[in-house]
């Protein structure tokens, strides 16, 4: 909801309550010094995700010179939601940039707050090539103790990340380093709406219940916590790296298990989480008593099988009860395949259309049962894993070899 701004010496009360030095006061304060502090790699063809918060339209005002796009995504869960997107919209108006309200509604399935954030993601990444949060020190050390709370580990009491990709599209966090604070001082002082969630006061939530305690704590130095963590984060992925080759061998889009007896546990852990998600792409790695019981399958050479991928005592493959069905040939299938194909062609499971010789191949059934083929009329055309591959059409993996990709990072 648009609010009128204060009076000048409601200000200088506001910035009082809220901690905010007065803009102009202090290094880094003023909006020049502030896009200054951001850093960004590119000033061109931005995208900026406003939802009418204070930390959003603190962006939209602040990045407003370099003429970026705007969306407001409206998740259709509060009535309020409406308005503030239509505040937005006339705040872009009056600024000359172009807006777009982006809108969702939920289906009823799955965790509604996980749901809606992925579809969010989901929005943005297909409106624009580069999109800015605008996520700050505050949500950094946030963050931090709602996943204290949840007894997590250094990845996920790592600071979130300034930049990560999602479905081609390249996200960006330029005020992680910022305090909430300066964003609201900096609004008051030109006089610029912005709305209030009222579930950010609502006891109800973790988040506001986290909100409220942070209060009487030291914000900038949990921030500061988190940062160093993600430090320890990128020494830990990089002891994964060096371990990659050791640990696994690829082979046709399986990887056969070498060594991972002389690695450190959390080294294991990272390796088998980072085999996990190559093979069966997900939102979230498996965690907890799940993947401790599937290190120790993997360490004693028992059959065993985690989030879609089967270990057969030797070698990691898609398990194929968990795959998709298929779909057209001009999609991606199971997140990651695509193809080439002639009109009316299928992508999907090469399933038990095995031909008789398919132990020549040297991959198990099952390996060979979840690998991707593509049919045309009920016929297969195309399926590497056997060697069969018609003129013209061809399937592609959408991933990038196993030893060239990193753990995924907490975004």
């Amino acid at each position: 909801m648009r609010r009128r701004p204060p009076p000048p010496c409601r200000r200088r009360a506001a910035n009082k309550v809220t901690g905010a030095p007065p803009m102009g006061r202090g290094p880094g304060s003023g909006p020049g010094q502030l896009r200054e502090s951001l850093n960004l790699p590119v000033t061109s063809g931005l995208g900026l995700a406003v939802s009418g918060g204070g930390d959003s339209m603190a962006m939209l005002h602040l990045l407003a010179p370099l003429r970026p796009r705007v969306a407001t995504v409206n998740h259709h869960l509060r009535p309020e939601a409406e308005a503030e997107a239509a505040m937005v919209a006339q705040t872009c108006a009056r600024l000359g940039l172009e807006h777009q309200t982006l809108h969702w509604h939920w289906d009823g399935r799955g965790n509604l707050s996980d749901a809606a954030r992925r579809a969010r993601r989901d929005l943005l990444a297909a409106w624009n090539p580069v999109v800015l949060l605008a996520h700050t020190q505050d949500d950094v050390a946030e963050t931090f103790l709602m996943r204290l709370t949840r007894g997590a580990g250094v990845d996920g009491l790592a600071a979130m990340s300034p930049a990560f990709s999602h479905a081609g599209a390249t996200f960006l966090r330029p005020f992680l380093h910022i305090p909430r604070a300066t964003l609201r001082a900096y609004l008051t002082e030109i006089g610029a709406p912005w709305a209030e969630d009222p579930t950010n006061r609502d006891p109800h939530y973790l988040r506001a219940r986290t909100r409220a305690a942070l209060s009487d704590l030291p914000t900038e130095a949990i921030a500061q916590s988190a940062r160093h963590l993600s430090e320890a984060r990128q020494a830990l992925d990089s002891l994964a790296d060096l371990w990659a080759p050791k640990a696994f061998a690829e082979d046709r889009g399986t990887l056969l298990l070498r060594d991972l007896a002389g690695a450190p546990p959390e080294t294991r852990r990272r390796l088998v989480t980072r085999a996990l998600l190559w093979l069966a792409p997900a939102p979230y790695p498996p965690r907890g008593e799940a993947l401790t019981r599937f290190l120790a399958a993997l360490a004693q050479a028992r059959p065993a099988t985690l989030a879609g991928t089967r270990f057969d005592g030797k070698r990691l493959y898609r398990e194929a009860r968990s795959l998709p069905p298929d779909v057209p040939a001009s999609q991606i299938w199971d997140a990651r395949f695509t193809a080439t194909a002639p009109p009316g062609a299928t992508l999907g499971a090469l399933g038990p259309d095995l031909p008789k010789d398919w132990r020549e191949t040297g991959l198990p059934r099952a390996a060979l049962a979840s690998s991707p083929a593509l049919r045309l009329e009920g016929r297969v055309i195309s399926a590497p894993a056997i060697g069969v591959n018609q003129p013209e059409t061809t399937i592609r993996p959408c991933f990038g070899e196993f030893l060239s990709l990193t753990a995924a990072l907490s975004h």
